[in-house]
């Protein structure tokens, strides 16, 4: 997967671009169930229009070069069952980049994040100008950390008071540092 490329096909999904309709595709696949948003950094989206800027930043951050979201559709169907991407960990920097992703709860436990985390790993692993890979899960996060683990990354420890995740608490939570180096 090289940078900025559009679109990357998995055996099941196509992770593509953010566009700028998919504001409302991603309300009603994910951004707007409680349970999506548990341990992510944004909260609930109540109306699909919260998340027009959310795409436009993403498509602009894109353009720039600084981090490459993609929606994740389901090949079958043709459908958003989630989202990913890298972004640079430090605005000055291209060898350090920080990873992601959320699924629809009705697609969880069906192997899509490991599809998905695999491609981004086998994207670091193809770009030797980059050292570092990272990815921090909130400590009850369990499922997301046996993707992280299952395609090699390596627990780091812990970052205390790290994010916030606003649907559980408006206070910085404990998170474990992931990371997968060069």
């Amino acid at each position: 997967m090289p940078l900025a490329e559009n679109c990357i096909e998995t055996e099941r999904l196509l992770l593509r671009r953010m566009q700028s309709g998919d504001a409302v595709l991603i309300f009603n696949s994910y951004a707007s169930d409680p349970e999506v948003a548990r341990y992510m950094v944004w909260p609930v989206a109540k109306y699909a229009q919260d998340l027009d800027r959310f795409v436009s930043v993403n498509i602009a951050a894109f353009d720039a070069g600084t981090a490459y979201e993609y929606v994740v559709e389901l090949k079958e169907t043709c459908s958003i069952i989630g989202g990913c991407g890298v972004r640079r960990a430090h605005p000055q920097s291209d060898d350090h980049y920080i990873f992601g992703y959320c699924f629809a709860r009705s697609m969880w436990g069906r192997g899509f994040a490991t599809e998905t985390t695999e491609t981004v790993t086998d994207w670091f692993k193809n770009n030797p100008s980059i050292y570092r890979l990272a990815a921090h899960v909130d400590i009850d996060n369990k499922p997301s950390c046996r993707v992280l683990e299952k395609n090699g990354f390596t627990r780091e420890g812990i970052l205390h008071r790290w994010e916030v995740h606003p649907t559980i608490s408006p206070e910085p939570r404990d998170c474990f540092s992931y990371s997968m180096v060069r």
